[in-house]
């Protein structure tokens, strides 16, 4: 507890809030009000190079916090006996040690609103903040296959909200036209009464709607004419950040101190940038740590090989070479030429496997005449193995067959409903399940 005595106010020997603004200890009011503007203009943001301006925006918002205190007497009497250390010291077990120490007390309260004497939060060392950083921002951010396995540097233009440049974030053209909003009395939240039931009332604090939170109105005729009062206004960002190689969709690539700025913090949260995959034009599709490319080739290749070439993610020519037969939907693995394998933002300079189905084209005809036909089908007989047809005695012995019309299936609503998840007959380009999840290759 406080413990001033009555028969004299005692001074602390803290003059850290004079010494923010350049002024004596015993300065007049109008001494105090003109410090503060030149030390305000020393400290505009604007007037130094991009490196130093979040170093004199934080600097700004001391000079500014200072004047709040010291051009109000009753703020000023109190910290001058006290202290700021001592005050927030004491800070911490209520207010009810600094109301009964003070001489005479504050009948009606704490004289400075909010239940803190200096209000929402204070820079200085020593001070505890209430609310110093603003919220983090998400913003989804669209980057090519390409540029995911790659990694590397890009640039993003982005809308900013940050303090007015005009009135240094105060939101009007002279701090003594701020006061504390009568309706919510500094706290910027009051008190709701909502009826949940017939008979069941409950009590909500919601933000004040006169002051929207800032526990601060404005005399409209001294509102800033840049930001109307806002104290913030909106810019263009142009911001650069690196694509961590192999990240996945969904994670977030973190730009710390580029989130919004909210009035009343003297720094800005983080800018997280929420990663959506674009395809790629190339035929390679991700899947996970890995890449999947659907190949079709001609049924001749099948049968007696074939040389191909993938073209990869970096630019890389893949030479593909199989002296073998392949089947349909064969499916064969080059390991280490997937994705590069990232572990919580950090590449691990491994990489996946590049997987390949196999998709066999048929010729839509064997020949241009019917005896051509027939010739190439003996002659493909003839050098594949035996085939296990139906004879024409098989049928011509006595048993009674019926005969059919083949024709090419055509799938409809009705088969789309009952079919089995993953038929390959209904849409080109069925792959294996890499994923569990029964994905459909894009072509």
């Amino acid at each position: 507890m406080f413990n001033f005595g009555k028969k004299k106010k005692e001074h602390s020997q803290d003059t850290k809030l004079y010494d923010i603004l350049d002024v004596n200890p015993k300065a007049t009011q109008d001494e105090i009000k003109k410090a503060w503007k030149k030390k305000s203009a020393q400290v505009h943001p604007d007037r130094h190079p991009p490196e130093k301006r979040d170093e004199m925006t934080i600097k700004q918002q001391e000079v500014n916090q200072a004047y709040e205190i010291l051009k109000d007497p009753k703020k000023r009497e109190l910290y001058d006996q006290i202290g700021f250390d001592e005050l927030m010291e004491n800070n911490s077990r209520g207010n009810e040690d600094v109301h009964s120490g003070f001489p005479e007390g504050f009948p009606e309260g704490f004289p400075f609103g909010g239940g803190f004497p200096f209000g929402g939060g204070f820079p200085f060392n020593g001070g505890q903040q209430n609310k110093t950083q603003s919220r983090d921002r998400k913003v989804k951010i669209q980057i090519k296959l390409e540029d995911i396995y790659n990694g590397g540097e890009k640039t993003l233009k982005i809308q900013q909200k940050i303090n007015c440049t005009k009135c240094n974030g105060v939101g009007a053209s002279d701090p003594d036209a701020i006061k504390e909003c009568k309706t919510c009395q500094g706290n910027g939240k009051i008190p709701k009464i909502q009826k949940v039931g017939p008979h069941h009332m409950v009590q909500t604090i919601v933000e004040c709607h006169v002051c929207n939170g800032r526990g601060k109105e404005i005399d409209k005729s001294k509102e800033c004419s840049m930001c109307h009062g806002n104290q913030l206004i909106d810019t263009i960002k142009e911001i650069t950040y690196n694509i961590p190689k192999g990240i996945h969709e969904g994670e977030s690539i973190i730009i710390y101190g580029e989130a919004n700025q909210i009035a009343g913090t003297t720094q800005k949260g983080n800018l997280h940038l929420v990663v959506e995959e674009i395809p790629s034009d190339t035929g390679l599709i991700r899947k996970g740590d890995h890449l999947l490319y659907v190949m079709e080739i001609d049924l001749a290749d099948a049968l007696c090989g074939f040389k191909k070439v993938i073209k990869h993610l970096d630019g890389r020519k893949l030479l593909i070479e199989h002296n073998d037969m392949i089947r349909p939907n064969d499916v064969y693995q080059i390991t280490g030429k997937g994705m590069p394998i990232n572990n919580n933002g950090r590449f691990t300079d491994t990489y996946g496997d590049l997987i390949i189905q196999f998709e066999i084209k048929f010729p839509e005809r064997l020949g241009n005449n019917d005896k051509s036909v027939e010739e190439r089908k003996n002659f493909i007989r003839m050098i594949l193995p035996k085939s296990k047809n139906l004879k024409e005695d098989d049928y011509k012995n006595g048993e009674s067959y019926e005969e059919t019309y083949l024709e090419k299936f055509n799938p409809d609503e009705r088969h789309n409903n009952q079919m089995p998840q993953g038929f390959s007959g209904f849409e080109k380009g069925f792959v294996i399940n890499t994923d569990g999840d029964g994905d459909c290759a894009q072509q």
